[in-house]
């Protein structure tokens, strides 16, 4: 549940972040988040040939470090841009965002169904996203308190921490090999 952590910090600072530390508007921020979701679906469009190419296990790897690289690519807005400039590099850092979400969930729902007792499937389904939510809501207020002392930007590069993370810690398992039937 690490990467629930990530993306709850993420969730509770982006807006702020676009809103008020980039001064970016209302107009400018909704552009940058349908550019998320058109990320989220080229992911899911060409998730059946990554993983096809990659497997399950390299291809949720390899979500996760595109996630990371989502999320780095957000922080430097505004540095030395600004406006559009600046909606540009955040949308940038969306568009990978959602990518990496497009592309991770079908495979991630495969795998749990693959080593999950067909008596447990709905029992798993429903623990996880019991897990997931309960995640959420002790992370978001984390998250936000951690924004509030360390600064937004911070708070994202922690964000980008937990995903590099995840992504070597499923890296050097043997998680990496995992093929799931096509």
């Amino acid at each position: 549940m690490p990467g629930s952590f990530g993306n709850a910090i993420v969730g509770v600072v982006l807006a702020p972040y676009a809103l008020r530390v980039l001064g970016l508007t209302p107009l400018q921020f909704g552009i940058i988040g349908a550019v998320g979701g058109i990320g989220a679906l080229a992911g899911a469009a060409i998730t059946t040939w990554v993983g096809l190419r990659l497997g399950t296990g390299r291809t949720i790897i390899t979500c996760h470090i595109i996630t990371t690289a989502g999320v780095l690519v957000m922080i430097p807005a505004g540095l030395h841009t600004h406006g559009w400039a600046s909606a540009a590099v955040l949308a940038a850092g969306q568009w990978l965002y959602g990518l990496a979400m497009g592309m991770s969930n079908s495979h991630e729902s495969s795998y749990r169904q693959l080593v999950t007792p067909d008596e447990l499937q709905t029992r798993t389904i429903i623990t996880m996203r019991s897990l997931n939510r309960a995640v959420m809501v002790v992370a978001a207020p984390l998250a936000g308190v951690l924004a509030d002392d360390w600064g937004i930007r911070p708070a994202l590069l922690l964000a980008a921490g937990i995903f590099a993370l995840v992504a070597a810690g499923l890296g050097l398992t043997s998680f990496r090999t995992v093929r799931a039937p096509a």
